[in-house]
């Protein structure tokens, strides 16, 4: 909530009964989510530390040390993270919008390029990226649309931001991927006591006299002294740092509704065409249930705020996206989970091998008892592994441990096990292009590419669900307006980017004044009363949203090119510009510019086309497939 809005609050409100059993509320359905996922969230942090490269446990290191033994990290986690993380980004999506009808053409395409715009505006392909690898590494990572007030602007701005899965809590009762079926979420983090003051500065006096308490307090109430510091819900305040939890919750709240009964349809009442009172009693009403979303703020004790969302696209604030979630009482995982243990037996192998290695030099020496003297004992035991030692002996001479050959076992186990981490994580060795023998196909290299992107094919497809949910947020829904509607309702202009590439200048929700046209001609009634109306109106049609694939690596384009030209071959009239707009070389801007003004040009030229004829570009038309302007299905029909 904007601070802006809480100057205008006034004073803070009294607390109450009520407000003190929300608040016990609150606190129990915090504490249930917290449990449930702690353990889920330590081991999503190993699976952090494992791609780090901590895959150590500090006791065994310290064990190790101390019995002069080497503990060795072969990091395989980190490259196959990489891959995956690569792949996402060189597949590029975006989403698009199917209308409904033939008149929402116009705005599709206005839609794509404010939502186009707002993407980059936030950087939005460096956060979906970090994300999707926060989701394979740890098994889940959430995005967060939001509306923040710019003061100098004086205007809201459409935000979208990360949010670390170790902040979030979900219903424990939740088994949608997409959370519809969670009562409620909790975003829980340490912030500085005077930030919470400067977000609710009505409740400064109670915060700073809390806190107060908490330092004059016994230390066993202090994060700094919890075993599980990180996600124990009883703990609001840590002592080290002088920070306090602030736990907003954004939960579903059950209403009844009334609604008019006007022309067949259930509207609201501020939806209504006319406002009058007395013709408003004359309609008919119903009760309908509706779940609204409402946000509450505490720390500590403290129930800072409990209102109606602000949002009226009616979910919950936050886009989650699941590498591995089948709901049915598992918990979101990702690619390192698995990879877990073979990792650590890797580690464990290659310190013993080295160990194996080093103590080969130092053998130990087989002796007979009473052939050494004392003497000879501390040369063999101080530098029994030191070139040209001499050692005295009377009867039988010491032989060293035969310990010169390294077990052939060890490298078998190195590829086994190295074969288990590709198999396990479903990527091969075509994937990540890794030698491979020389008499392997290339169609036997590409299917085997295929394979290892089958099996991953549900990352992909749960990243896509994530942005489809992510636009759905940002549009809504009919009866249920998105950020965009809800807030971007100022006449405003836009540098759009068009299918074919052109810039192209657009402004939105402008209002004009006009008067409407005469039927069946495109000239305006004279005498017809001015209406008002708006242009490209950002609240107005109806879209399926779909996420497409668009290509992205010079190699895709490429591919793209040339199945244009060949499309082109079999009689297809492609315009030049789309195939020119398809692939990579200098000045294709400028060759693109240039071929459309000669296009104008030899329009104007021609004068205004009469009946039957055809223009250039048109199908039909002359052109270097067609040179007498025949149709296309008769050439290719030959």
């Amino acid at each position: 909530m904007p601070k802006k809005d809480r100057e205008d609050r006034g004073t803070r409100p009294k607390a109450t009964q009520d407000s003190a059993d929300k608040l016990n509320k609150l606190r129990k359905w915090f504490k249930s989510a917290v449990e449930r996922e702690s353990d889920w969230k330590d081991e999503a942090y190993t699976c952090f530390e494992f791609t780090w490269g901590k895959q150590w446990e500090q006791k065994d290191v310290e064990r190790l040390n101390k019995e002069q033994r080497p503990s060795l990290t072969i990091n395989k986690i980190l490259p196959l993270i990489n891959l995956l993380d690569g792949h996402q980004k060189l597949n590029v999506t975006e989403p698009d919008f199917r209308p409904r009808g033939d008149d929402d053409q116009k705005l599709r395409d206005v839609r794509k390029g404010v939502t186009k715009y707002l993407l980059d505006q936030n950087d939005y392909l460096k956060k979906k990226s970090r994300i999707f690898r926060q989701g394979i590494i740890g098994g889940r990572g959430y995005l967060y649309p939001h509306v923040k007030f710019n003061y100098d602007t004086m205007e809201p701005e459409i935000k979208i931001d990360c949010k670390s899965m170790f902040d979030i809590y979900v219903d424990p009762e939740s088994r949608d991927p997409m959370l519809d079926d969670a009562n409620y979420i909790c975003d829980a983090h340490w912030v500085d006591k005077d930030d919470v003051n400067d977000l609710f500065p009505e409740w400064k006096e109670d915060i700073n006299s809390m806190v107060k308490r908490w330092d004059e307090h016994e230390e066993s109430l202090s994060r700094a002294t919890s075993e599980n510091t990180l996600y124990d819900p009883v703990i609001d305040y840590d002592k080290t740092t002088k920070k306090v939890r602030l736990v907003n919750i954004w939960y579903r709240d059950k209403v009844r509704e009334t609604r008019y009964l006007f022309e067949g349809s259930l509207v609201k009442k501020k939806d209504l065409p006319f406002q009058d009172e007395e013709m408003i009693e004359l309609l008919e009403t119903r009760k309908i249930p509706r779940d609204t979303v409402r946000v509450a703020s505490f720390v500590g004790d403290i129930l800072l705020e409990d209102k109606k969302s602000p949002y009226e696209h009616g979910y919950l604030p936050v886009v989650p996206f699941n590498a591995y979630y089948e709901g049915e009482g598992d918990m979101p995982f990702g690619v390192v989970k698995n990879l877990l243990d073979p990792q650590r037996e890797i580690n464990k192998r290659r310190s013993q091998f080295l160990h194996i290695v080093n103590t080969m030099a130092n053998r130990g020496w087989f002796y007979k008892s009473g052939s050494l003297s004392a003497e000879s004992k501390r040369k063999l035991d101080t530098m029994g592994s030191t070139p040209g030692v001499t050692i005295e002996y009377n009867g039988d001479k010491p032989e060293p441990w035969a310990t010169d050959q390294i077990p052939a076992t060890m490298f078998e186990l190195d590829k086994q096990y190295s074969d288990d981490i590709r198999f396990i994580s479903g990527i091969n060795e075509a994937m990540l292009a890794v030698d491979m023998p020389a008499s392997t196909s290339g169609r036997a290299i590409e299917l085997r590419q295929k394979q290892a992107v089958t099996q991953i094919a549900n990352l992909f497809d749960n990243l896509k669900a994530m942005e489809k949910r992510l636009v759905r947020m940002l549009w809504g829904e009919p009866g249920k307006k998105g950020l965009i509607p809800q807030f971007m309702t100022e006449e405003k202009t836009f540098r759009i980017i068009s299918e074919t590439g052109d810039e192209k200048v657009v402004n939105v929700n402008q209002r004009v004044q006009e008067r409407p046209n005469i039927p069946g001609m495109p000239f305006h009634n004279p005498f017809a009363q001015v209406v008002e109306r708006t242009l490209n109106d950002l609240s107005v049609g109806e879209f399926d949203i779909v996420i497409t694939d668009s290509p992205a690596t010079p190699t895709q384009r490429a591919s793209e090119y040339y199945a244009l030209l060949e499309l082109r071959k079999a009689g297809v009239e492609i315009p030049p510009h789309i195939i020119v707009d398809s692939y990579d070389f200098a000045h294709k801007e400028e060759l693109k510019q240039w071929y459309m003004q000669q296009m104008q040009m030899a329009q104007q030229a021609q004068g205004p086309p009469q009946q039957g004829q055809v223009t250039p570009g048109q199908p039909g038309a002359p052109g270097p497939q067609n040179p007498g302007g025949r149709g296309n299905v008769g050439n290719a029909g030959r």
